[in-house]
């Protein structure tokens, strides 16, 4: 894991951002596998495609700014992944899902 890395049960995640919270739920599994299930609000964004320009178009400028983004994936191996490439590109506010989907 990273020094930065910010992380999150599942259930703690899903109840931030269901309570009302700012946040955005981001899935980077890829697009069959969202599209077997998925959790309600989440977006769909898959690893390959994850760019600041693909979030901004999906979620708004706030996002990963002044609002957190909560990333899930399959098992959170994905999804850490995307941190680190969030992280790289200048988006200091993701927050991993343990344990994924």
């Amino acid at each position: 894991m990273f020094s930065y890395l910010q992380s999150l049960s599942s259930y703690l995640a899903f109840k931030v951002i269901g309570d009302g919270d700012k946040g955005h739920l981001v899935d980077v599994r890829e697009y069959p596998e969202f599209s077997k299930g998925h959790a309600s609000g989440s977006v769909s964004i898959p690893l390959g495609e994850l760019s600041a320009k693909r979030l901004r178009k999906h979620i708004g400028y706030a996002a990963g700014i002044t609002e957190p983004i909560h990333i899930t994936s399959a098992t959170g191996m994905r999804a850490e992944q995307a941190i680190r490439r969030l992280h790289n590109i200048g988006v200091k506010n993701a927050v991993l899902v343990n344990g994924g989907i």
